[in-house]
């Protein structure tokens, strides 16, 4: 079943309006992390006016005449993590969405890099052919960078590598869980700048460490 774009549209407008002080503001949903599983919708880390950024859910129901309607959602701010993407955690992950669930990898790391960075490694061990490594710290000066427009816009909170196919990706530790996303480039039109976004994307969570 195919949701329109106005039902979407409102469905947001319900889980935005428990924003509060956002309401007059911009949401820019463009550069935020969207989840789909079931009937539920999540849009992680969408930049708003005023500096704040918001995670977003609504959960979505079909009714037995087989309209869609909307059981609830929520907004509240999304965590602010210290320095959030320096910090890792290796080991062995299950595909939890995004892929095959039988897909797992293992990261390993840090090897420590000039300018305090950190390098990452990722290596699927079942299912995934890919692997790739990222590098912590700010876009200026990023090594795997060098091909980058300078001034390009890249997803908040995310840490940024390349698979092994030399692909530019974002990596995002939230808990137990790593998001790894595949990015494009497009140029905004108005401000001529060059913005990247996501346009897929893994979410892997760590599997219990076997000694505990």
């Amino acid at each position: 079943m195919k949701i329109r774009p106005l039902f979407l549209l409102a469905a947001l407008q319900a889980a935005a309006l428990s924003i509060g002080h956002a309401e007059d503001g911009a949401l820019h949903l463009q550069y935020s992390l969207i989840v789909a599983h079931d009937g539920t919708l999540n849009l992680y880390n969408v930049p708003a006016s005023g500096g704040k950024s918001y995670d977003i859910e609504c959960h979505l129901a079909v009714a037995e005449d087989g309209s869609l309607h909307i059981e609830g959602g929520k907004a509240v701010i999304s965590p602010v993590l210290a320095d959030s993407t320096q910090h890792f955690t290796p080991g062995e992950y299950q595909c939890v969405a995004g892929g095959n669930y039988s897909n797992s990898m293992t990261i390993t790391g840090p090897v420590l890099a000039p300018g305090g960075r950190q390098i990452w490694t990722w290596v699927w061990t079942q299912g995934g052919v890919q692997g790739g490594t990222w590098t912590t710290g700010p876009v200026e000066g990023h090594p795997q960078l060098k091909s980058v427009t300078r001034g390009a816009i890249f997803p908040k909170g995310f840490t940024l590598g390349k698979d092994s196919n030399g692909n530019l990706v974002a990596v995002q530790q939230l808990g137990n869980k790593v998001i790894i996303g595949t990015l494009t480039n497009t140029t905004n039109t108005a401000t001529r700048q060059e913005e990247y976004g996501m346009c897929g994307f893994f979410v892997l969570e760590k599997k219990p460490d076997p000694s505990n």
